[in-house]
C-alpha cells in the first residue's frame, strides 16, 4: 500500500499522485497553504496530496518524511 511505502520513504511524488488517480475521484479547487494562495488551475498535485493526508492520517509525528516536487 502507498501509505508504508510513503512511511519508508520509497515513494516519489508520482508515485503518490498515481495511487490518488487510480483510487479517488478528484475535483480540483483552490487551496491555501501558508501564504500561498492556489486558484483552482494552479498545483493540483500538491492539492491531492494535502487532500489525501488529510484524509488517511499517515503520520503520527509532526514531520512527514512525504515527497514533493519544485
Amino acid at each position: 500500500m502507498i501509505l508504508e511505502k510513503l512511511n519508508q520513504n520509497e515513494a516519489n511524488f508520482a508515485d503518490v499522485i498515481a495511487y490518488i488517480e487510480e483510487n479517488y475521484n478528484y475535483t480540483a479547487s483552490a487551496f491555501v497553504n501558508g501564504n500561498q494562495e492556489n486558484a483552482i488551475d494552479q498545483n493540483q498535485g500538491s492539492a491531492k496530496v494535502f487532500a489525501f493526508a488529510n484524509l488517511n492520517k499517515p503520520c503520527s509525528s509532526y514531520k512527514c518524511n512525504w515527497p514533493s516536487r519544485f
